[in-house]
């Protein structure tokens, strides 16, 4: 359950991170909106990770930290394809 809830929520901060990267005049209302959730969701992969996974801490924390560079992964593939397209 704690990969496919990994796989979920880095997709869905992923694209998060693209609209945010893509966007301009809209810019700082997505920014907060990502802000207002984002640290749910790592504390309930956090959560998850620490009750289903038999791993050492330094594994989850990788896990973690693979989780916290997708949003701004997408930030600059939005920037990259916004450039491209002008």
């Amino acid at each position: 359950p704690s990969i496919i809830l990994f796989n979920a929520l880095s997709f869905h901060s992923l694209m998060a991170g693209l609209s945010l990267g893509v966007s301009d005049q809209t810019a700082w209302a997505i920014f907060i909106s990502i802000l207002a959730h984002k640290a749910f969701a790592a504390f309930a992969l956090g959560a998850s990770f620490v009750r289903h996974l038999a791993v050492s801490r330094r594994t989850i924390a990788c896990w973690m930290l693979a989780f916290s560079v997708t949003t701004p992964t997408g930030v600059m593939l939005g920037t990259a394809l916004t450039t491209v397209a002008e």
